[in-house]
């Protein structure tokens, strides 16, 4: 979020702050909405281009998401698999029935789903397993630890798996 006077407040920063205020399912919206806006460009027609939305895990509590989301993209012409939502807060997955209802049926729709952060916090293998993600973002502790001996065979070693899997590495 950049300020007028330049400096950049981080998301880590202000999502929080938009989540315990109960807007975050609001702002996803919005995300989605000038995702899928700019995915009906022209430029961007090409069926392989692809855009993630973070949204909160708690944004899949509300069981209208697939269909005003499905509805979005047939208003704009976007195929559903452009769209990919990535799950922020991926340690308060919860096992709900309408949590999972919601990712399922977001999955019927060819809408994808990621898992955000692999790889710090409480991101696991079960996760993995138990949901239906499409792609997993490799976390930045991983991806930016260039002095740490090890870091790049790990990401390695997790995008071999996740690719493995029928999964996109991102």
């Amino acid at each position: 979020w950049e300020q007028p006077d330049g400096t950049l407040i981080m998301p880590y920063t202000f999502i929080p702050v938009i989540e315990d205020q109960g807007r975050g399912p609001e702002l996803g919206l919005v995300m989605i909405t000038n995702a899928i806006e700019a995915l009906a460009h022209p430029q961007l027609r090409d069926q392989s281009t692809f855009i993630t939305v973070n949204v909160s895990a708690r944004h899949l509590y509300h069981r209208h998401l697939p269909t005003e989301i499905f509805g979005l993209l047939a208003h704009h012409n976007v195929t559903p698999r452009q769209i990919v939502l990535e799950i922020t807060g991926s340690q308060d997955l919860p096992s709900s029935p309408i949590w999972r209802e919601t990712a399922n049926h977001l999955r019927a729709l060819r809408i994808g789903l990621a898992m955000g952060d692999f790889g710090s916090g409480y991101s696991s293998m079960e996760q993995l397993l138990e949901f239906p993600f499409t792609h997993v973002k490799i976390d930045r502790v991983i991806t930016h630890a260039h002095e740490r001996p090890g870091a790049a065979d790990l990401a390695s070693a997790i995008a071999a798996m996740t690719s493995g899997s029928g999964m996109v590495t991102i």
